[in-house]
């Protein structure tokens, strides 16, 4: 079936009767009503669609998210096609936060985590990081879509030493860029700008009370190049690991867990709505969200939710 735009087209070329299009333009339009059902029980409450954007905004505190509709790994995308996105461990990460913090969201992405961080806690501060230029720019507008004076976002990746690398981006995934290797055939090479959490924090004048990061393998490099800030600021850390991603990079996520066992923090993960205590990572574990606390900062929040 030709696109609406396709089919209007020939219409005004005259390539079809009104009768005819009329009839096309039906088939086309009854998506809307199987819309309004897809939507039913999933993390988004509304699609919006405009000159030239599509506006999907969740239930979750009413973040509007400008979208992509054929980039399938975007969170509102998967949260439309499989229910929700990560909504165990984003109902655990907010419940981390209190109004006030300052939260880095690192490899932002379209800003899932940050918008909704800056959403619920109007005194926090969200500063967020992404690379990936196309990406960037819709994470920016979705500030603005928000109106959230209490975000802001910074066109760098975070790694262990700074200048430029080379992303592998595919159009139809861009939250799955890499710097390690291309992920698919469609990948596409882009040079984007790599600083340290340690220089941005420095830069900035911030001191973040929690990091979430989700870099696609590169989270040993973003701590080892944020090893001052994290032992100055002892800040909450929300990470994704996946054995996969870290092997791209040459090391195994129970690096992560060791390399931050060093540094006084306590590795957890959310099982049955909990966090619980969480020390190796197997071949057999099928968690990829853990929480990393300090064990002297965080010694209360430890003690309440994983004695």
């Amino acid at each position: 079936m030709p696109a609406p735009t396709e089919l209007r087209r020939a219409h005004e070329r005259g390539e079809s009767a009104r009768a005819e299009y009329a009839v096309a333009m039906r088939t086309c339009h009854a998506l809307l009503a199987d819309y309004a059902e897809l939507m039913r029980g999933t993390d988004i409450g509304a699609i919006t669609i405009r000159d030239g954007q599509v506006l999907m905004v969740t239930r979750i505190d009413g973040v509007v998210i400008e979208c992509d509709p054929a980039d399938m790994g975007i969170p509102p995308i998967v949260a439309l096609n499989f229910h929700h996105y990560e909504r165990r461990d984003a109902e655990v990460l907010l419940s981390l936060v209190r109004d006030g913090m300052t939260f880095f969201d690192i490899g932002a992405n379209l800003g899932w985590y940050g918008l909704h961080v800056a959403k619920r806690f109007a005194r926090a501060l969200v500063v967020a990081f992404e690379p990936v230029p196309a990406t960037f720019e819709f994470l920016a507008r979705n500030i603005g879509h928000n109106s959230l004076a209490n975000m802001q976002a910074y066109q760098w990746g975070l790694f262990d030493k700074p200048g430029e690398l080379v992303f592998y981006v595919n159009p139809g995934m861009k939250g799955a860029a890499s710097a390690a290797r291309p992920t698919s055939a469609a990948d596409e090479r882009q040079t984007c700008v790599v600083r340290t959490l340690d220089a941005v924090s420095a830069e900035l004048a911030l001191d973040p009370d929690v990091i979430k990061m989700d870099v696609e393998g590169a989270e040993l490099m973003v701590l080892r190049g944020g090893r001052a800030t994290i032992e100055r600021s002892q800040p909450i850390i929300f990470a994704e690991m996946l054995r996969k991603h870290a092997a791209t990079f040459g090391y195994h996520p129970n690096d992560i867990i060791r390399y931050l066992e060093e540094l006084g923090y306590r590795c957890l993960t959310a099982r049955a709505g909990r966090l619980e205590n969480f020390s190796t990572m197997t071949d057999e574990t099928v968690e990829t969200n853990f929480v990393f606390l300090h064990q002297v900062r965080h010694s209360e929040r430890i003690r309440q939710i994983a004695p």
